[in-house]
């Protein structure tokens, strides 16, 4: 039996714009936690959006960063064994996108998170930029820019509060090793110092899940998030809705006669039996035997999997006798 899966693609635009219905509720906002992100006007991250179906992961992070600045977004995601609980650890870097990611090295991340990924997007010249990095393997996959993939898309949202633009995505979950049960995230603002010979990252007040009301820019020094407000997002992967078609194939099968098949010229010949020693049902063409010559007769079966079948049948012309005389 083969079986092939369709699965109905989400109908999502990956423009920018998160207004769809399938996005849901936001996982986390920026509400409750500052107003601002300290990094200057234009640059915000406000809420995340998660979803998955037909083996991709869907993604949005309301927010903005400055066309042209050193702002980054980076979504941390926790889906496999290992990874990387305090960043001080990771040391092997070399091919991460952006120094910010390289310049991570005094996080502690909440007890139980420790993260494998990183998605790191910019926006620079007018387009947006997405980079999957592995943290164990030290490996970068450019996923694309906004302005020519279809899964990709940026428009920079008005601020704390607008939760209905910024930075959409797709990529096949292949791409994290195939989660099953469920992910871990936790998405970061921070800025680029542009090479490792400047100052190390800076990160911002702005986190998701919100870091309290109080808590202001964590600068370049140390961050333990352990000791903070936040914790990770907690994503449960659902099944994937699909439509399945299966066929099955079977061995053909023939049918087979024992009935004689050579004959007298104008002797008795048996009715071509409609079913055949071997339980197959179906029709003769032609439907009976002619007793005065030769013929083929092709039996087609009702259905199923056998396979039609010619008989020929011998009719042998009578002797010719000659007259005998004698005195």
């Amino acid at each position: 039996m083969v079986c092939v899966n369709s699965y109905p693609p989400l109908p999502i635009n990956f423009n920018g714009l998160i207004t769809e219905a399938e996005w849901g509720t936001p996982f986390s906002t920026s509400l409750g936690g500052p107003a601002a992100s300290g990094f200057g006007v234009g640059n915000n991250l406000d809420a995340l959006y998660l979803k998955n179906s037909s083996g991709f992961l869907y993604g949005a992070l309301a927010g903005n960063v400055v066309n042209g600045s050193n702002n980054r977004m980076l979504l941390f995601i926790d889906c496999q064994a290992g990874g990387f609980n305090n960043l001080g650890g990771w040391s092997t870097r070399t091919n991460a996108p952006y120094y910010s990611v390289e310049n991570l090295n005094s996080i502690t991340f909440d007890a139980g998170f420790s993260p494998e990924y990183i998605l790191a997007m910019n926006q620079a010249g007018g387009n947006t930029f997405f980079d999957l990095y592995n943290m164990v393997t030290n490996t970068n996959v450019y996923l694309g820019d906004g302005n020519t993939s279809p899964l990709l898309g940026f428009v920079g949202n008005s601020g704390t509060g607008d939760f209905s633009n910024g930075f959409e995505f797709a990529f096949p979950l292949t791409a994290l090793g195939n989660p099953t049960l469920a992910m871990k995230a936790f998405a970061m603002l921070v800025n680029n110092p542009g090479t490792q010979t400047l100052p190390n990252t800076t990160l911002s007040n702005q986190f998701l899940t919100p870091c309290g009301s109080s808590e202001l820019n964590y600068g370049n020094g140390g961050v333990n998030f352990a000791l903070a407000a936040p914790n990770p997002i907690v994503f449960p992967l659902s099944a994937d809705c699909y439509s399945q078609t299966c066929v099955t194939v079977v061995n053909t099968v023939t049918p087979t006669f024992s009935f004689p098949i050579d004959f007298c010229s104008g002797a008795a010949v048996p009715s071509l039996p409609a079913i055949s020693d071997n339980g197959i049902a179906g029709t003769w063409i032609p439907s009976s035997i002619n007793n005065t010559t030769n013929g083929s007769y092709t039996f087609t079966p009702f259905g199923g999997c056998a396979i039609p079948v010619t008989v020929n049948v011998v009719i042998t012309p009578n002797p010719t006798l000659s007259p005998l005389y004698h005195d």
